[in-house]
């Protein structure tokens, strides 16, 4: 992989994490939900953002490998 495709994955991850902690900050103060249930979902924010960053990261660093494919035996001449 080149520089600019691993830091293209970083940043996509990084990007989206901080994306989605941000929307949810500010969606689950406005649910209609009890106190309670909001300090819950709160606290599951960073676990949501931090899963979604790993499966983005995976596809992102392994978009090659999903579209051509791997070689399990060299090609031969």
């Amino acid at each position: 992989m080149s520089t600019q495709e691993i830091v293209t994955a970083y940043l996509i991850a990084t990007s989206s994490s901080v994306g989605i902690a941000v929307g949810l900050t500010r969606l689950v103060p406005r649910l209609r939900l009890t106190e309670a249930s909001k300090a819950l979902l709160s606290r599951f924010i960073p676990f949501v953002s931090v899963a979604s960053a790993g499966c983005l990261n995976i596809f992102s660093m392994r978009w090659k490998e999903v579209a051509n494919g791997v070689d399990v035996y060299p090609p031969s001449s």
